[in-house]
């Protein structure tokens, strides 16, 4: 009702409204398709901890170790953390390109795991092509040949653009940099990779606790914003 009458008395105004709503769904969208993926991610860092992963799409390809945990504890305040600071992340971004001459646009990618063929990559693609447009008795054969595949988790890259200047930054590694001590996206560790052991994992950011072991929100958020306002001061200038 109040964008109908700003649409009355004040076209412009209600256009920017509509504009900043649609926005705001793409990030809720964003948001609502990761929640699952949270525990998917630390699920497969618990099972193989030196695993690395690959990001890839048709214009990008990444590479991205999954991070390593020292013990359970860790795992355990990990899985803690993990979804609050990426909704922060995600928030923090968006307040970020409101006031930065960064365009930026989301997209979603499929994370494989180390070993995965790239006939099966193959397979999947055609069969989830496939599947958009099958009737319900082709849907549940299809579903079927799936379930037998290897299957990616979503990653999410933020393409920013200004003028002719691009830069894709992915949005997992930015999370671990909220939850995790001077995280290497390179070696999935807080350790330089020249400089880690075998048995050396992920050191959790513990001021993210309070004394009584639950998340400190006021400092999640303090370190979200951190994150945020250091990965736009690095990029190049004009």
């Amino acid at each position: 009702m109040y964008l109908l009458k700003q649409r009355r008395s004040h076209p412009k105004k209600a256009k920017l409204l509509l504009s900043r709503l649609f926005a705001d769904l793409a990030f809720a969208q964003l948001l609502l398709r990761h929640v699952p993926i949270i525990s998917i991610l630390l699920r497969k860092s618990e099972r193989s901890p030196y695993s690395g992963t690959m990001i890839c799409c048709e214009q990008y390809t990444f590479s991205m170790a999954t991070p390593k945990f020292q013990d359970l504890t860790a795992w355990q305040q990990a899985e803690q953390l993990m979804q609050p600071a990426f909704i922060r992340l995600v928030d923090n971004l968006r307040k970020q390109l409101d006031q930065s001459s960064w365009k930026g646009m989301y997209e979603d990618v499929p994370i494989w795991s180390e070993g995965v063929s790239a006939v099966d990559k193959a397979r999947v693609s055609q069969l989830q092509t496939e599947l958009k447009s099958a009737s319900a008795e082709e849907s549940i054969a299809i579903e079927a040949a799936l379930a037998q595949l290897p299957s990616p988790h979503p990653g999410y890259l933020l393409h920013l653009q200004q003028h002719e200047q691009t830069v894709t930054v992915d949005l997992w590694n930015l999370c671990y940099k909220i939850c995790f001590q001077d995280y290497d996206p390179a070696s999935g560790t807080s350790h330089a990779p020249e400089s880690i052991g075998g048995s050396r994992g992920v050191k959790i950011d513990t001021t993210l606790f309070d004394e009584a072991g639950e998340v400190d929100w006021d400092q999640l958020d303090r370190k979200a914003h951190l994150v945020v306002e250091q990965t736009f001061a690095n990029l190049p200038t004009s």
